[in-house]
C-alpha cells in the first residue's frame, strides 16, 4: 500500500499541492507547497514561505494527513 502511495506522490513532484494535517484535539495545520522530494519513509513539502515540511507516507495511509492537488 505505501508502494502505492509513493508511485502516487512519485507523479505529483515539482506540482503545488495542499495538506492538511489533523492533529489532537481536532486543530488542523494546513500548508500549500510543492512536493520537492520523496525518500523511504517521508515525504517533503516545500511551502509558500520557503520552509520545508516534511510527512510521514504512514500518517497519509491512515487518514492523519490529506493531500489534495486538484485545486491547482
Amino acid at each position: 500500500m505505501i508502494n502505492k502511495i509513493k508511485k502516487d506522490l512519485s507523479n505529483l513532484i515539482g506540482k503545488k499541492v495542499f495538506i492538511n494535517v489533523n492533529n489532537i484535539r481536532n486543530k488542523n495545520e494546513y500548508y500549500e507547497g510543492v512536493l520537492t522530494e520523496l525518500y523511504d519513509r517521508i515525504f517533503v513539502l516545500r511551502d509558500s514561505n520557503n520552509d520545508l515540511r516534511s510527512f510521514s507516507y504512514v500518517d497519509l495511509l491512515i487518514g492523519n494527513i490529506q493531500l489534495d492537488c486538484k485545486k491547482y
